[in-house]
Formats: structure tokens, C-alpha cells, sequence
């Protein structure tokens, strides 16, 4: 009897199914954390993923998972086995100790880097929920510099959106380059609810360098701020862009994807492979994201 009741156990404890509610919580203030990331692995590949919301709850439903991870900038991920999945209803995130400080930034002059006062002459690239797009930029300045903010231009709003920004590190593959590990300790979110001549702008808390090797930023639409959004082609919002077949544009379709696409070489690359010539280059564009930065 107890043999078949502890396999009874197991199989409930490594099929988690049905909808369940949980809960992400700041472990020092027991604060609800807002966007948090949450990660559904099954055979060691993930199968969904999903944000909390303003109370720190996430949902999920008809799921069989191994374990999940939940995240959040400048807190230590947390990985949640199956077992511990269904005996909690609560989670705990440290934060890191060196969000714990927020760090003063001296006003010096600054310097824009990036593509934000390039010419809006591109095809909007469509932006929305989940999804993270951004581009690299390479560090040829002289010396350390420090990020200061991150601006973007908005071509067209149909769904007011909550956008993170995130600077990523720089790593290799197969000579290619990749948004490596997220390098901001603070979170940053910004509303964005309509077009504006003017750049959206998001000023940094934290003494962030510049990396020799450059950097990538990202941006990554975390929720809706209607109830209801619109669906089809007109949904989201469309990033402003420029005319450039620079490879230095990526994106991940969703935030659960372990996948950037640098769209510009592959749309090339597929172009010549499918109609046997070279893509327009008027096609072809980047969105128009940049920093400050000062010493």
C-alpha cells in the first residue's frame, strides 16, 4: 500500500496540472514584485514562460513541468522543483547586494551613442508583449564612460505598453555576436503610451561602464497597460527605425525563446537563398536606440 501511494506522490509532484495561482515576493520586504520572470522547464528545455502581475501572482494551466525558474534584475534567480511547486504557494527572491545601494551619478556632460539621432526613414519594426528586440552598440570611446540612460524613438502606439530595459553583455558564437548576461543590477520600466517627436528616455540609478567589447540594449514589452488588447496587425506598438542593413539588430520572438535572431543577416542570408539576388537594402532597418553616457 505505501509503495503505491509514494508512487501515487511522485507522479502528482512531476505533472503539475490544473490552474494554479503562486506568489513572488521580495524576501527583506515581503513587497509583491511586480514583471517578475517566470520560466516553465520540462526535460530541461523551456516550455513557457509568463510575467507576475502587480500582486506578484503567476499563473499557469494544463502544464506538465520539472521545475521552474523565477527572475527578476537585481534579485538572485530562484529554481522551484516540481515537489516544491505544489506543497508552496509563495516565493522568496534575494535581492543581490549590489542592488541593495543605489549609486549617485555625478552630472558631467553627456554624450549620445547609438542610433538615436539617425534619420527616421525605416519601416516601423513591430514591438509586443514578451518580446525583446534591441541592437548592439560597439564602445570606440577613449576611456571609461558610464551609462547614464537609455533612449528609443516610437513610431505608432495600438496597445500602451510596459516596457523593461535591459543592457546585455556581449558574447560569441560562432563568430557572430549574442546578447550574453544582463549586466543593470536596478529594474527599469517605462509606460509608453503614445508617439512623440521626442525620445522616450529612461535615466540609470547605478554607476553602469560602458564595456570595452560594447554592449547590446534591449528592450522587452512585459504587459499591457489596457485590459484588452487588440489583436492582428494592428497590436503593440512599432519602434521607430532607420534605413541600415548593419547587422547590429536582434531579437528574441518571446522572453521564454533561448534564441536571438540578428535579423538584418538572416533576412539577407534568406532573401539570396529564396529568390536568387540580393534583398533591397531599402527593406532592411534598424530601430533607433541609443544611450547617454558621461565619465
Amino acid at each position: 500500500m505505501n509503495k503505491f501511494l509514494t508512487l501515487f506522490l511522485l507522479i502528482i509532484c512531476f505533472n503539475v496540472t490544473g490552474q494554479s495561482r503562486k506568489y513572488v515576493y521580495d524576501s527583506i520586504s515581503k513587497e509583491p514584485l511586480e514583471y517578475a520572470t517566470v520560466l516553465l522547464y520540462k526535460n530541461s528545455k523551456v516550455i513557457k514562460g509568463s510575467y507576475t502581475d502587480s500582486k506578484g501572482v503567476f499563473t499557469y494551466e494544463n502544464l506538465k513541468v520539472d521545475s521552474i525558474q523565477i527572475s527578476n534584475i537585481g534579485y538572485q534567480n530562484l529554481t522551484v522543483n516540481a515537489l516544491d511547486l505544489i506543497k508552496n504557494n509563495s516565493f522568496y527572491l534575494t535581492a543581490k547586494k549590489e542592488s541593495l545601494d543605489e549609486i549617485l551619478i555625478s552630472v558631467k556632460k553627456s554624450t549620445d551613442v547609438g542610433l538615436i539621432n539617425e534619420k527616421d526613414n525605416g519601416k516601423p519594426l513591430g514591438f509586443g508583449y514578451s518580446r525583446e528586440t534591441g541592437i548592439y552598440l560597439e564602445n570606440n570611446l577613449d576611456g571609461i564612460k558610464y551609462i547614464t540612460s537609455v533612449k528609443f524613438k516610437i513610431a505608432k502606439v495600438f496597445d500602451p505598453m510596459v516596457v523593461r530595459v535591459k543592457i546585455y553583455s556581449v558574447d560569441t558564437l560562432e563568430n557572430r555576436l549574442y546578447p550574453g548576461k544582463v549586466l543593470n543590477n536596478n529594474d527599469y520600466l517605462l509606460k509608453v503610451d503614445k508617439k512623440s517627436k521626442e525620445p522616450y528616455e529612461i535615466l540609470f540609478s547605478e554607476k553602469l561602464q560602458f564595456p570595452e567589447n560594447g554592449m547590446f540594449v534591449i528592450l522587452e514589452g512585459v504587459d499591457f497597460i489596457n485590459e484588452t488588447p487588440k489583436k492582428g496587425k494592428k497590436s503593440g506598438i512599432r519602434l521607430a527605425a532607420t534605413r541600415s542593413d548593419e547587422n547590429i539588430y536582434y531579437y528574441k520572438v518571446n522572453h521564454s525563446s533561448e534564441y536571438w535572431l540578428d535579423y538584418n543577416r538572416w533576412a539577407i542570408h534568406d532573401y539570396r537563398i529564396s529568390f536568387g539576388k540580393e534583398i533591397p537594402r531599402k527593406w532592411l532597418s534598424v530601430p533607433l536606440i541609443g544611450v547617454t553616457i558621461n565619465d
